[in-house]
Formats: structure tokens, C-alpha cells, sequence
């Protein structure tokens, strides 16, 4: 859980250099892809639509090539069901996430992870299911499926579900302090609330509503409105 901005740039310097000197690598260039992606949708980069878009191109390069290894094929497959959600492209969403789970039907961590991709779909209560799934097989990640469960449950319209889950959860940078202001606003807490924003934007703070609708996408675009406007009450700058 450790795992940050700078260890994703110190991250992407080897990956790059590994790249230069094995160029057909693609497992080397699918986990650039998933620098750029990670990169974007944890609020690290001031252009997240260039990285989301450069994440979209390394992964279609990539699951073009032939002879792909199962590694290989499993994390395009992840990446690619991640991608499709911020290309708004719910559906193949939902089908490249069915097919890296097929691919790797025990692999607790990206199971869990993919998660994500039934919340943005619109079925925050599968995506509940599927993180404690995860959790159940793989305990040592329980803060992450916690904060993922958080997130989910917040979507479902279910705040104090969320705020307990979130109690013991964990997503990278500032997003379960935003998320658990969501929930507090809603609960009728904001002074709560208000506390959640400014340890998010002590964590970040160049952190604001603009950056909030552009990592964050959803079938239902009336999700994102309502998570705006409680951020908006709960004191995070607009622009």
C-alpha cells in the first residue's frame, strides 16, 4: 500500500529503460500502459485525458501483437477493461473484465481491482460482491477491497455502508477522503465533511471538482453531478 507517485514515475523510468533495450517486449510495454493509466486515474498528472489516451493506444499495440503470453494476454485484458471505462465504452468494459477473469480466475488482486469497472457499469452492488470475494482470498489486501467496497457503496446510494467500510479502507492518493466526504455530506455532516476535503487537499492540493469529473466516469452521468455538488458543499475548490 505503499504505492505512489514517485515510486510510479521511478516505476516508469525502468520500464522505459527496459523498453529501449528489448523493444518487442509486450509485457514491458503493456505495464507503460499501465503507468500512464494509473497515472491519470489516481490524480497524478495535470493532463489525465492525454495519459488515459496514451494507456488506450499502448493497449490496443499491444493485444494486436501475436504469440502473446498468458501474462501478457491477462494484464492487456485488465488494463483494456480499465481503459474502456474511460473511453465510456461500458459494454467492452464489461467484456474485457470477463475476460481477464477467465484468463486468471484466482488471481484475487485483479479481481478485486476490476471491481472498479461494475461500479462505473452501473452495478455498484456486483462490484461489492466481487471485492469481498477478493478479500476473502487474499486478507492482506483487505484495506484496498475496503476502499473499494467504500466507493461502490457510496454509488449504490448506501452512505452509512460506505462511511464503515471506509473506516478500514484504503485507495491511492486523496480519492476514500473525498469519497467518505461524499457520504458524511449526505449524512447530514458537514463539518465532517468539510475535515475529510482538507486532509484531501493537504495529501493534494491542487485537487479540485474539475479533476474529480475527469478521473471518475459512470454509465449513469447523474452519479458524477451528485458527487460534484456534495464535494462542492463539503468545501473542494471547483477549478
Amino acid at each position: 500500500m505503499e504505492i505512489n507517485r514517485d515510486a510510479f514515475e521511478q516505476a516508469r523510468r525502468i520500464w522505459e529503460e527496459g523498453l529501449a533495450k528489448f523493444p518487442n517486449s509486450v509485457l514491458l510495454q503493456c505495464e507503460l500502459g499501465w503507468y500512464h493509466y494509473n497515472r491519470a486515474i489516481n490524480g497524478w498528472t495535470e493532463d489525465p485525458k492525454s495519459d488515459f489516451r496514451k494507456a488506450g493506444e499502448i493497449v490496443r499495440q499491444s493485444l494486436a501483437k501475436q504469440d502473446l503470453s498468458p501474462l501478457e494476454r491477462r494484464l492487456c485484458h485488465w488494463l483494456f477493461a480499465n481503459v474502456s471505462v474511460t473511453e465510456r465504452d461500458f459494454e467492452r468494459a464489461l467484456t474485457e473484465a470477463e475476460t481477464a477473469r477467465r484468463l486468471a480466475p484466482y488471481d484475487a488482486w485483479m479481481n478485486g481491482d476490476l471491481s472498479w469497472v461494475f461500479v462505473a457499469a452501473g452495478q455498484p452492488m456486483q462490484a461489492v460482491e466481487s471485492a469481498e470475494a477478493a478479500q476473502a482470498r487474499d486478507p492482506a489486501n483487505a484495506a484496498y477491497y475496503n476502499g473499494i467496497k467504500a466507493w461502490a457503496f457510496e454509488v449504490a446510494g448506501k452512505p452509512q455502508e460506505s462511511l464503515a467500510s471506509s473506516e478500514s479502507g484504503f485507495l491511492y492518493g486523496n480519492l476514500l477522503q473525498l469519497v467518505r466526504a461524499i457520504v458524511l455530506i449526505r449524512l447530514g455532516r458537514p463539518d465532517a465533511a468539510r475535515a475529510e476535503v482538507k486532509k484531501a487537499l493537504e495529501m493534494d492540493p491542487s485537487f479540485t471538482q474539475t479533476k474529480w469529473r475527469e478521473i471518475n466516469f459512470y454509465s449513469d452521468p447523474a452519479i458524477l453531478e451528485r458527487e460534484v455538488a456534495d464535494l462542492a458543499k463539503a468545501g473542494l475548490p471547483e477549478k
